[in-house]
């Protein structure tokens, strides 16, 4: 039960992150005045930065999806805890990127574009 309802959340994930990378790709750029101005400004570092934690934390989904999963389906009966436990730590880890990642979009909710942009 676990195992199917984390492949269908983590296909449902992958097509929610490639929305939200391409929508707040041409908000930054667009905001920013450009992707050359990204790494001049404040405003422009904090996207790089919240960009480099979300790929992270897609990084995390590709390995729960790729290693985790599989290891979790191939589990037999007294090996389940093993690979329950890998999920559970992988899980944390995505959670914790997660609260990384809304912790700096909403500092960039609040945060002025470069003047200009």
């Amino acid at each position: 039960v676990l195992t199917g309802a984390a492949d269908r959340v983590s296909r449902l994930a992958l097509v929610a992150a490639v929305s939200t990378l391409v929508s707040g790709a041409v908000q930054a750029i667009v905001l920013a005045g450009g992707p050359a101005a990204l790494p001049s400004s404040g405003y422009g570092r904090l996207v790089l930065f919240k960009l480099a934690l979300f790929a992270a934390l897609v990084g995390l989904g590709a390995v729960q999806r790729g290693r985790s999963l599989p290891q979790l389906r191939r589990a037999g009966h007294g090996t389940h805890a093993v690979a329950g436990r890998a999920l559970r730590v992988t899980l944390r880890a995505e959670l914790v990127l997660a609260v990384a990642v809304l912790a700096a979009a909403g500092i960039l909710a609040g945060s002025a574009p470069p003047p200009g942009a």
